[in-house]
């Protein structure tokens, strides 16, 4: 057993930032609605979190308007899920 780390882009918002019901269990409300995480330190609990959509990596010179345009889709939909904004996050994921 050992750390691992990866990253990427994630279009959401911390845990900290975002009230959910008190009885959804974030697991599974973010396997029901396709949302993916990342965690700032080894064994961190949902509440360290940062949750939203993954984002594809492409280089800087791809970053066309479709790409853009499913950045914004993404957001819109967070806001829906969650009632707050999102971001577009860029970090690493420790587990």
């Amino acid at each position: 057993m050992g750390v691992d780390t990866d990253g990427g882009m994630i279009v959401g918002e911390e845990m900290s930032k975002i009230t959910l019901p008190d009885e959804a269990d974030i697991r599974d409300w973010m396997y029901d609605n396709n949302l993916s995480h990342m965690s700032p330190w080894y064994d961190s609990g949902p509440e360290n979190w940062t949750i939203g959509f993954s984002v594809n990596n492409v280089p800087v010179d791809k970053m066309d308007v479709k790409w853009l345009e499913d950045i914004k889709l993404k957001a819109e939909k967070f806001e829906k899920l969650t009632g707050t904004k999102a971001r577009l996050i860029g970090m690493q994921n420790v587990y």
